[in-house]
């Protein structure tokens, strides 16, 4: 709150102080004088579209980066199977895509993938598996 002679104003409220007898305030009708800078209230519609628009812009920009590193590395986690030496190994009760995946990684590239390449080298339609099946998979390595 600022004081300025006999008034005390915050915002375009302002009080008159009155230093008789009983100190009281009176309500002064008015705002503030020309001579007074206003506060700092919000933006034009144009500024905000401006703001807007930025922050669309850099949405944008971060998910594209997003994208774009997830599709290098999953292009790199392929080019990684696909130059990896093969075996064959042959299925036994209670094995899954899963657990022969995990058995059998590939440096860099996540299990999830490595279940696809197998899936996709042997033909599978499905994620069943039979005791004595045999399966292409990675060279440990």
């Amino acid at each position: 709150m600022a004081y300025q002679n006999k008034y005390c104003f915050e915002g375009s409220a302002a009080l008159s102080v009155d230093h008789a007898m009983k100190p009281r305030f009176t309500v002064v009708e008015g705002g503030l004088s020309s001579k007074q800078q206003a506060p700092a209230g919000k933006g034009s519609l144009k500024e905000e579209l401006v703001v807007a628009a930025f922050c669309v812009v850099c949405f944008i920009a971060v998910l594209g980066t997003s994208l774009c590193a997830d599709a290098l590395r999953s292009s790199g986690a392929q080019s990684a199977l696909n130059s990896s030496e093969t075996t064959v190994v042959r299925v036994h009760s209670g094995d899954t895509l899963w657990t022969i995946a995990e058995e059998h990684p590939v440096r860099g590239v996540p299990t999830r993938q490595v279940v696809d390449w197998i899936e996709e080298q042997n033909g599978l339609e499905s994620a069943t598996l039979a005791p004595g099946q045999s399966l292409v998979v990675p060279m440990l390595g």
